[in-house]
């Protein structure tokens, strides 16, 4: 429905004016930070979702919770 390959649709809720989709990335963890490519000693920041809002479907907005993958950015997946 939403045409991401990378992504799993968790869970979706429709309302007279809003769908909603709960989504997590398909893609194993970085091996390294992609922001300043260091392998050792790699941190990950923990998981949080993100809510992005996506061109209208059906005249309704389209909102987006991504699930994150151990920090890492939705930058680098979508």
């Amino acid at each position: 429905m939403l045409n991401l390959p990378s992504f799993k649709i968790l869970d979706m809720k429709e309302s007279e004016y809003d769908y909603r989709f709960l989504v997590e990335t398909t893609l194993p963890s970085p091996s390294y930070c992609p922001k300043c490519g260091t392998v050792a000693n790699l941190y990950k920041h923990g998981k949080k979702e993100q809510l992005f809002f996506d061109l209208p479907m059906h005249a309704k907005r389209v909102g987006i919770f991504v699930k994150n993958v151990m920090g890492v950015g939705i930058h680098s997946i979508l």
